[in-house]
């Protein structure tokens, strides 16, 4: 009898492992009701499992269609896309994305502003700059409302990629980058505050 309520315990166990997993997959994928479906088939890949929903913020139309090209045959899937700041905020809060890749100016406002915004309402979601301007001062103000990294338009595909994954992971910027120099300078700069502070006090 206790060897009969063991096997009937351990297979209770199982289908509660097997339903949690499963619950939890639809919970994921609830907007993609074709990967629940191949994944019952044994047919999903890992790079589906793996997805990066980015938003697109970009008021030039070739740049939006541009990046969800360049993002094709990747993990990067474009949730949506948006020309102006109002747009922006619409659209991240309508797809709740991984990553925001944003440009600087915009006809309505500002990526800055757009930034200040995101964080109010998606507080977790990540954000890599994408502009035009090597401008010191849009870096570092990136940097102080959390942008993940800052890339000029020229960079290449797979450094851009490499920069939306690093942002999804949480990852910090490469130390080579527009926005790692800088960090690394405002780092420097508040040590050396810190330590003139201690000095004032001993």
């Amino acid at each position: 009898a206790a060897r009969f309520h063991a096997q009937r315990n351990m297979r209770c166990s199982v289908k509660f492992m097997i339903i949690t997993i499963a619950i939890g997959f639809v919970l994921v994928f609830n907007d993609k009701p074709h990967i629940i479906y191949r994944f019952y088939l044994g047919q999903v890949t890992d790079r589906e499992c793996m997805s990066i929903r980015v938003l697109v913020v970009d008021d030039h139309e070739v740049v939006r269609v541009g990046l969800a090209c360049l993002f094709e045959d990747s993990e990067i899937e474009v949730v949506g896309a948006a020309a102006n700041a109002k747009e922006a905020v619409e659209q991240a809060e309508k797809h709740q994305p991984d990553v925001v890749v944003m440009d600087i100016r915009l006809p309505d406002g500002d990526g800055l502003g757009v930034m200040r915004a995101l964080r109010e309402i998606i507080p977790d979601v990540r954000m890599v700059v994408l502009s035009t301007y090597d401008n010191p001062t849009y870096v570092a103000r990136s940097y102080a409302l959390g942008a993940s990294d800052y890339l000029l338009k020229g960079v290449g595909r797979e450094q851009l990629l490499k920069s939306i994954r690093r942002a999804a992971a949480g990852d910090a910027c490469s130390p080579g980058s527009l926005m790692g120099q800088v960090a690394d300078s405002m780092t420097k700069r508040h040590s050396k505050k810190d330590a003139q502070g201690l000095d004032l006090t001993n």
